[in-house]
This record gives structure tokens, sequence and C-alpha cells, in this order.
């Protein structure tokens, strides 16, 4: 069973854990070892991630699994240029770690993502993903997800190129 919750200040670093472990996991065999340094020295830090607790329009979603850290999710509702005449959220992260996988974790994590961007007002849902990760590709369109653009994401010293996808809302 699934059990999900807002984060809060103190949890920190159980954000910092899961975004250090859920990352290497999703994208180390894809990338150099100095490139994955590189982003988790500079993303993920636990004062980075307090930092980013404390933003207005931001919030961390946590999901249990038998009543351990399983994975979490990133929304914001702050404006963004990337779709300019919407009200929007972004869905700025979800992962989920490896051995949690097909317990349901990352559905639910979504669908709350999908019911707090809705009850904010915003029209559409919108993310980032890298090209090359088909399983997240994947599990978005399961969900109506359709791309709409492309942008470049750095991963330490490789441009990548995201897919950026939407859900309309409303």
């Amino acid at each position: 069973m699934v059990n999900l919750r807002i984060a809060t200040k103190n949890d920190a670093e159980v954000l910092l854990s899961l975004s250090r472990k859920t990352f290497t996991q999703a994208f180390a065999a894809q990338n150099t070892e100095a490139d994955m340094k590189a982003y988790l020295a500079e993303n993920f830090t636990l004062a980075r991630i307090r930092e980013e607790l404390k933003v207005p329009g931001v919030t961390f979603l946590l999901a249990y699994v038998n009543e351990q850290p399983a994975g979490y999710a990133k929304l914001s509702n702050n404006q963004n240029p990337t779709l300019p005449n919407l009200k929007q959220a972004e869905l700025e992260r979800i992962y989920v770690l490896q051995k949690f996988q097909g317990h349901q974790a990352g559905k639910s994590l979504l669908e709350l993502c999908l019911a707090l961007a809705k009850q904010s007002g915003a029209e559409v849902l919108w993310l980032g993903v890298w090209e090359h990760n088909q399983k997240a590709i994947d599990f978005y369109r399961k969900f109506g997800f359709q791309q709409f653009g492309q942008h470049v994401f750095m991963l330490g010293s490789d441009a990548q190129n995201d897919l950026l996808l939407r859900l309309d809302l409303a």
C-alpha cells in the first residue's frame, strides 16, 4: 500500500536521500560519472533542498511503501514562460526507488499532483523528460500527456534534449 503526504522542512534529509538515489538509479548507466557527480553536487545538496522547500508555490510530496520512503514528486505552481497564456503547474520531478517500482507509487504521486494542480486552478500540467527515458515517456503518455516542444537540459557538461509534455486539465 502506498501512503502519500506533503513534505515539510523536517523532511529535507529524506528528500535529499531519495533525490540522490533515484536520480542515480535512473540515469547513471547512460551518463558519465563526471557528469553525474557534477549534477548531483550542484542540484542535490541539503542546503539546496532546504531552500526549495521554502519556495512559495512549490510542493514536495513523499510516497511511502510499507512505511519506507519510496519516492517523491516536486510540483510547482509558479508561472513559467513555457506556456505563457495558460495558468500552469509544472511537475519538476517525480522519482521512485527501483525496489518500489511496480507498487503504484509513481501512479499515486502523479494522481495527487494532478489533483493539486487542478485545485490550484492550473489549466495545464507540464513537464520535461529526457528523450531517451522511454519508460517515463510511456508512463506519462498513459495519463494523456502530449509533446508540445523540447528544451536543453544540462547534466553536468552534457547538453541533453528533454521533451516537453503537457496535459490539459480544464
